[in-house]
């Protein structure tokens, strides 16, 4: 594909974040270890391979920067999460991976997560003759059941959130066109917006804590929309640090920064400057919203707003955490990034869709 990078390089300093929204990583990290050695008796690493544990490392670590006030517990919730989600999308990216295993793959995590060992694809086989992945979403499924025993909605809740991403992986990857061709940004935005997981990275709060909000809360149109446009603001933000990776690998056209290039017919330089204009006003309008929601719950009990503003405040963390851990994560460091914080060269770095076993499933 042709390169759309340009010298020189740009600064992603220039995204604009609220000087209050500064948070500290949490000093937990006993769950990196943990939740590796979980996958490694489901069969999803091989212990003795360094590259596998990098590749889990640099999955995991981004819970201690998306739920700085986490304690072991909790984070072992979001880990054995984001465990699962970084496997089964990096596991997509497969050269081997066709359309219809593809869809096989969704239909069946999809089942195991909803009904666990009643599920049709594994009711009648021995635990032992599981896939890796089979085995590891049950782990993930009790995980999620074990805190929400008594507050199922929560845990319904978040099965529809992981649902929502999961069957948008497909559009997502359909999006990029043929022969190079970009879909209208508009319907890049619009799948986007669920792909990028936002909605469940949140929702973990209503699995891995006790907010004592109603379970109404989570369908609340302006907190949604806070969500909505933070997940734009992050979509902007990764677009960029995983501009270079995108063109290298042929996946131009699930950038916004490539999309927003061959629609307007302008040079680098300018686009960036439209999305960080666009990252901005995301910004001001959850500080915007954020007021409005508050004034429009004045009638709950301080109990639930405090869970309110726990979430108001675990939104702000996830998306300074997502910048601070895009920045340190080897995943996005390139030799043709256009931005001078992940351009660079480390030949230790293993293309991770090719790290995982191509037989997990």
């Amino acid at each position: 594909m042709e390169s759309y990078i340009e010298k020189p390089l740009f600064s992603l300093k220039k995204f604009y974040f609220p000087s209050e929204w500064s948070y500290p990583i949490n000093k937990n990290n006993k769950h990196i270890k943990d939740t590796y050695i979980e996958a490694i008796n489901c069969g999803l690493f091989d212990g003795s391979n360094e590259k596998h544990f990098s590749y889990a490392n640099g999955v995991l670590n981004c819970v201690t920067w998306f739920y700085p006030k986490y304690d072991y517990e909790q984070c072992m919730v979001a880990a054995s999460i984001m465990m699962w989600i970084f496997v089964l999308d990096d596991f997509f990216e497969r050269d081997h991976m066709t359309d219809g295993k593809q869809q096989y793959c969704i239909k069946k995590y999809e089942d195991i997560l909803i009904f666990g060992n009643d599920s049709s694809y594994i009711s009648n086989i021995q635990y032992m003759d599981l896939t890796p992945l089979d085995k590891y979403t049950l782990v993930l499924r009790k995980r999620l059941l074990d805190p929400t025993i008594h507050r199922i909605e929560s845990f319904n809740i978040f099965i529809h959130y992981l649902r929502e991403w999961f069957f948008s992986i497909i559009p997502l990857k359909k999006s990029k066109g043929n022969n190079h061709d970009c879909v209208p940004i508009e319907v890049y935005q619009f799948i986007r917006t669920i792909n990028i997981g936002l909605f469940f990275v949140v929702g973990v709060n209503s699995v891995a804590v006790r907010t004592n909000v109603h379970g109404s809360f989570w369908l609340n149109p302006i907190w949604n929309r806070m969500v909505r446009s933070a997940s734009r603001q992050i979509t902007i933000f990764n677009d960029c640090v995983s501009y270079a990776k995108e063109i290298n690998h042929d996946c131009a056209g699930e950038n916004c920064l490539y999309i927003l290039q061959k629609k307007l017919n302008l040079p680098f330089e300018k686009v960036y400057s439209i999305v960080i204009s666009e990252a901005k006003q995301c910004i001001l309008d959850i500080q915007n919203d954020e007021k409005l929601l508050i004034k429009s719950l004045g009638h709950i009990s301080e109990e639930e707003m405090n869970g309110v503003n726990f979430l108001i405040e675990q939104l702000h963390e996830i998306i300074c955490g997502n910048r601070d851990w895009a920045l340190m994560t080897p995943r996005y460091i390139h030799g043709d990034s256009p931005f001078i914080e992940t351009n660079g060269i480390d030949p230790s770095i293993v293309p991770y869709e090719i790290v995982l076993n191509p037989n997990l499933y």
